[in-house]
C-alpha cells in the first residue's frame, strides 16, 4: 500500500505513518525506503495505547509543520481546528 501511495501524484505530500506491533529492524528499514514519514510500535496495553494516540494525534495536527502544499484550503482548516477542540471520548 505505501508504495502505490508514494507513486501517486495527488499524493505526494500525504503524511504516511506506520503503526504496528513489529519491532524487526528489517519492517522498519522497509517502511523508511518505502516512503514512510514516521514508523511508531504501538503499546499493546489499552490505556497507554490510548494516551500514545492522544500524544501521536497532538504531535501531526498541532505542532507537525507540513508543505504549503499540503495545507488545507482555510475554510477546512477552520472546521478541522473545531472538530480537534471537541472532547475526546477517552
Amino acid at each position: 500500500m505505501l508504495k502505490w501511495i508514494r507513486i501517486q501524484p495527488e499524493l505526494a505530500t500525504l503524511r504516511v505513518v506506520i503503526l504496528t506491533s513489529s519491532d524487526e529492524t528489517r519492517d522498519v528499514s522497509a517502511a523508511y525506503q518505502l516512503g514512510a514519514n514516521s514508523f511508531l510500535i504501538k503499546p499493546l496495553d489499552f490505556e497507554r495505547f490510548v494516551e500514545f494516540s492522544q500524544a501521536m494525534g497532538g504531535y501531526w495536527l498541532w505542532s507537525n509543520e507540513v508543505p504549503e502544499s499540503s495545507q488545507a484550503p482555510e475554510k477546512n482548516l477552520l472546521s478541522e481546528v473545531e472538530i480537534r477542540r471537541r472532547p475526546s471520548r477517552f
